[in-house]
């Protein structure tokens, strides 16, 4: 039997991360041929409860699995956001977390994860640490082997945002002695 936690991320509206990923990709292709339109999008907000895990535990969260579908079925490759909490929509449009214990919703930035691909074709949490490293490591083996320049891939903004990225890799990482 399925725990409370793992029959949250089942579904969003009804449909499974499958069948919303078909019809995403449908609605794509149509308006595409009947109006010239292409709305691949590079990023999706899901609104819905309790839709990502950033842990991985056991199976993958709805935000994963949808994520991993629209890539399968239309070759998107995009970032996506959902929250780990249930989830209430203010007044004005934003969202806020339903944290247990609270007598109100609350802006709660920590529960929201954003998802991205990782070079190992990983859809994986974006803070994650070893998707951190890994993206440091490939741009240095593109650097290494001359497929990149950082002159040509890069301008002095984003040299900085690299160095700092790397720092900020490499300062989270934890040394444990024995």
């Amino acid at each position: 039997m399925k725990t409370l936690n793992e029959r949250h991320h089942q579904t969003l509206g009804g449909h499974q991360a499958q069948a919303l990923s078909h019809h995403l990709s449908l609605l794509n292709k149509k308006l595409k041929a009947s109006h010239g339109i292409d709305t691949t999008p590079d990023y999706i907000s899901l609104v819905g409860c309790s839709l990502a895990d950033k842990d991985g535990e056991g199976s993958k969260s709805y935000v994963q699995q949808l994520g991993e579908a629209l890539h399968q079925k239309a070759g998107w490759r995009l970032e996506m956001g959902a929250r780990q909490l249930p989830v209430s929509v203010n007044e004005e449009g934003r969202k806020m977390s339903v944290v247990k214990g609270a007598n109100r919703p609350v802006s709660d930035k920590s529960d929201k994860i954003v998802f991205n691909w990782a070079p190992q074709n990983e859809f994986v949490p974006k803070n994650s640490l070893t998707a951190r490293v890994n993206r440091v490591l490939t741009l240095m083996d593109s650097l290494a082997l001359g497929k990149q320049t950082i002159g040509r891939s890069m301008n002095n903004n984003g040299v900085m945002r690299l160095i700092f990225s790397i720092i900020r890799t490499v300062s989270s990482i934890s040394y444990v002695s024995c």
